[in-house]
Formats: structure tokens, sequence, C-alpha cells
């Protein structure tokens, strides 16, 4: 059976560029100096790790494990879930259809 809705389920092509920048964004949430704190290290530290390119290395390692960074307000799926979530939807919009 062929699914009415259309995805693209292969695995996303991990850009460690965006992956920084996912990580940078999600730094700038929090502020420098709360997750200095966090971690037990100064407010400069964090300064120079990310002018010295430290969340770019950690992206690239993120991206050759082949792990995406997500916030904890994601809610992630298996791609195997997503599939047979959409073949129920379109078994059931096409009962729909067929109601009189």
């Amino acid at each position: 059976m062929q699914s009415a809705i259309a995805r693209n389920l292969e695995p996303p092509i991990l850009n460690p560029i965006e992956l920084e920048g996912v990580l940078l964004n999600r730094l700038s949430s929090i502020g420098q100096k709360a997750y200095a704190e966090i971690l037990g290290i100064s407010e400069s530290t964090v300064s120079r790790r990310k002018g010295e390119g430290h969340f770019a290395d950690i992206a690239k390692e993120l991206s050759v494990l082949g792990l995406q960074v997500v916030p904890p307000e994601a809610v992630v799926v298996s791609r195997h879930y997503l599939q047979s979530v959409e073949t129920l939807a379109d078994i059931g919009l096409r009962a729909e259809r067929c109601r009189p």
C-alpha cells in the first residue's frame, strides 16, 4: 500500500556547522555564566572555548558518530515508529473517505 503522506524517511546528512549553531544557540539561551557554573569552570574559560573552536570540535565529533542534538523539549521517535503512525493515519483517512 502506497502512503498518501509524502515524507522523506532517509536519515539526514548531519552538517557539523549546523550542529555547532545548535550548540552555540543553546549556550546563548542558558547563558555563559549559568553554563560555566554548572560545569564548575570560569566564564572566561567558556569564552575561550568558543574562540578556540571547542564547540566546532564537539559538533564534528557528533556528526561523525551520527548523533543529532535536540533540545530537551523536543520529542524524538524512531523513523520506523513515525512510518508506522503515518501508515495508520493513511489507513484511517482512506476509511473516512469511504464512509457514506
